[in-house]
């Protein structure tokens, strides 16, 4: 009877605590986005996984060599334990590999716009979520990494906030090896996104042909917290290595995943004296049809075009305006694949405005002789409200 009671605890026991938590893989995964290139990654799988639960999810760029560089197994069973994490699956995925063995890693990592983001959204997460249960949320996702897999966990949350908004980044190269240097001036000039972000770097990190990495991270941080967002920072006297993330991983995740499961949201941008958006305004259904002639007048922007020198720098290979119209000042809002572009009377990009969705917009006009721009996205129309500050 003794040991039927003790069987019984036991079963009780594994039932409460659940299966330990594990890594699985490698496994090889090929890609489409980026053509003729195989990568591996490894899934950790947290204690008590319940495949009726979706779980969060935290991609690390460098795969297992970089979580375990981080000892972040160790600090997410800890963390998860407490109550201080949720459960989360982590997918920690190397760059690619091209044919002959030449890494595809700077490539990718560290080039402007949405591609690497695109790979993991429409390739990767799927493709890992064949097995396991994960959430869709971008509430429920974090990404990071180091170094040039710093710059891309950022990169990755800033194109697409709808799919990740929690982002780890520790001796992030935000410097000029492939355009790099330019997200922290489209984080000053484009409307606050829904993401969470947290940096750490060391003085004595690199200063090279691409830049100083250490002054790099503190202008990011100053861009980050001048255009509003929910942003911490850890400096140290480090190097160029997993050291410095591996001391503050824990309060890191901590801090990224403070508050959960309440939602990150947008902040309102840094009040300044030519910004058009109005605080608390955004973008809703019109609830009206787009005008037959909506979009077809032609603006002059004059010679200047700086919107396709922006759209080189974010690594778009065909720049392109889908949709023009000016406000009564004559200033100019082009719709580009980065978003609504705003310039002044000398053609200057002062802000990107945020698109209404993720479809490219295909029509701009303003809602009779009010301040009230439209957009025309996915067949839809949308209205916000803008106000136009005097001309300088």
């Amino acid at each position: 009877m003794a040991l039927r009671a003790s069987f019984l605890f036991l079963l009780l026991v594994s039932v409460c605590v659940g299966e330990p938590s594990r890594i699985e893989g490698p496994v090889t995964f090929h890609s489409e986005v980026y053509p003729d290139t195989t990568r591996e990654y490894w899934v950790y799988v947290p204690e008590g996984y319940d495949s009726a639960q979706p779980a969060c999810v935290l991609v690390v760029q460098d795969g297992l060599g970089m979580a375990k560089g981080w000892r972040l197994p160790e600090v997410m069973d800890k963390l998860i334990a407490a109550g201080e994490m949720p459960k989360t699956i982590g997918i920690f995925v190397n760059p690619g590999v091209l044919p002959g063995g030449k890494k595809n890693r700077s490539f990718e990592y560290d080039s402007p716009g949405g591609r690497y983001a695109r790979m993991l959204i429409e390739e990767l997460l799927p493709e890992v979520g064949k097995s396991y249960s994960l959430s869709d949320n971008p509430n429920d996702r974090c990404i990071a990494g180091a170094s040039s897999g710093g710059h891309c966990a950022l990169n990755a949350a800033w194109e697409r906030p709808d799919a990740f908004r929690r982002v780890l980044s520790t001796i992030g190269s935000f410097t000029d090896l492939r355009g790099g240097h330019n997200l922290e001036a489209l984080v000053r000039k484009t409307e606050p996104k829904p993401i969470r972000v947290y940096l750490a770097d060391g003085s004595n990190d690199l200063n090279n042909f691409a830049g100083n990495w250490f002054l790099a991270n503190q202008t990011m941080l100053s861009s980050l917290e001048w255009a509003g967002y929910d942003v911490a920072h850890d400096w140290g006297d480090g190097g160029h290595s997993p050291e410095h993330g591996r001391a503050i991983m824990p309060q890191a995740m901590r801090w990224l995943w403070r508050d959960y499961p309440q939602p990150i949201a947008a902040r309102e941008r840094q009040p300044s004296e030519d910004c058009v958006v109005v605080p608390g305004k955004g973008w809703r259904p019109s609830g009206e049809p787009a005008p037959a002639s909506a979009g077809s007048a032609t603006v002059d922007i004059g010679a200047h075009h700086p919107q396709l020198a922006v759209q080189a720098a974010r690594g778009e290979e065909t720049p392109r305006v889908t949709a023009m119209t000016a406000d009564p000042r004559g200033w100019t809002y082009c719709a580009t694949a980065a978003g609504i572009q705003y310039l002044d009377s000398e053609g200057r990009l002062r802000l990107f405005i945020n698109p209404p969705n993720q479809k490219p917009i295909t029509a701009l006009f303003w809602k009779g002789d009010s301040s009230t721009l439209c957009a025309v996205a996915g067949g839809k129309v949308y209205q916000r409200e803008l106000r136009f500050p005097p001309a300088p």
